[in-house]
């Protein structure tokens, strides 16, 4: 009897790190996400900082030729 309790036991620890080492993989998995997260939305925010620069020099063209137009 005392020899399946011990089985018992060591079928648990195994199955115990096993979880561990899972949990591990996800763990590292996560933080590679957060870290291309991270990157993606600075990429977003420089991209939109380089558009409203560009929209308003747009406009301040668009103002100049309307001024050329209407004299």
């Amino acid at each position: 009897m005392d020899n399946n309790i011990d089985n018992g036991y060591v079928a648990l620890a195994l199955l115990a790190n096993i979880c561990q080492l899972d949990s591990w993989q996800m763990n590292r998995k996560s933080l590679g996400n957060e870290y291309l997260l991270k990157y993606l939305q600075h990429q977003d925010s420089d991209y939109l900082n380089k558009i409203i620069t560009q929209n308003d020099i747009i406009i301040a063209k668009i103002d100049k030729i309307l001024q050329i137009i209407e004299k």
